[in-house]
């Protein structure tokens, strides 16, 4: 495998759109194609593939997540715990631009600071 994810194997990229079109979950295509989600999600989106439906909230997992935003959760927090697209959370929530703005504030501290780091990953779901 290539160090530089824009040039993939021929093989990769093949392997890529079959998993693809076999409503395979992007983590499981990365680990057979042996590079990261987000160079299988570049590539999808280079070869105009659709992503495979995900599935719907329940009622009750709509409800956690009503109630985890209220808590003032990351939606990406969320997003993890439920093993969701933030798309999907952020459509079931009527964010409030505020909050994600200070969100993203913080965030760029935080990333800048190693002790922070290690505590976001330490507590992050």
């Amino acid at each position: 495998m290539s160090a530089d994810p824009r040039h993939l194997p021929a093989a990769a990229i093949k392997r890529i759109r079959e998993m693809t079109e076999a409503d395979q979950p992007i983590a499981a295509i990365a680990a057979e194609v042996g590079t990261t989600e987000r160079t299988v999600s570049r590539w999808r989106a280079k070869m105009r593939l659709a992503k495979p439906a995900g599935r719907p909230l329940t009622p009750d997992e709509r409800r956690w997540v009503l109630a985890a935003v209220a808590d003032g959760v990351p939606l990406n927090w969320i997003a993890e715990t439920l093993d969701r697209n933030v798309g999907t959370i952020g459509r079931v929530t009527s964010a409030n631009p505020e909050s994600l703005a200070a969100w993203k504030s913080i965030w760029g501290e935080i990333r800048y600071n190693d002790s922070l780091v290690e505590l976001h990953r330490e507590f992050a779901p």
